[in-house]
């Protein structure tokens, strides 16, 4: 709380000396400003603990090894450019059971 409160103070100091800031202090005066930047905090929160809970589970119950466990992750991080992921050879698309 001290760490924003000083912001905070920078902020409108910076603004009245007319200097430029690192945001706009006046944002924080929009009620949807507000609300929007408390949801998207909250939601980088939960998808934190839940990237780490992640990695707990998959290593303590399916007992993958640090590499396993991390080789998860990138396709829920970041975005999978359908150009640069592998291809499966057509052979092992067939369906065994059906022939």
């Amino acid at each position: 709380m001290a760490a924003l409160g000083t912001l905070a103070w920078w902020l409108r100091k910076r603004k009245r000396e007319g200097k430029p800031a690192l945001i706009d202090a006046g944002l924080f005066a929009s009620k949807y400003f507000r609300l929007g930047i408390t949801s998207q905090t909250l939601q980088q929160i939960a998808l934190g603990g839940l990237m780490i809970s992640l990695q707990i589970f998959l290593q303590m119950v399916l007992e993958y090894n640090a590499m396993e466990a991390g080789l998860t992750q990138p396709p829920t991080t970041g975005h999978v450019d359908p150009d640069e992921t592998p291809r499966l050879h057509p052979s092992l698309l067939t369906n065994k059971r059906t022939q």
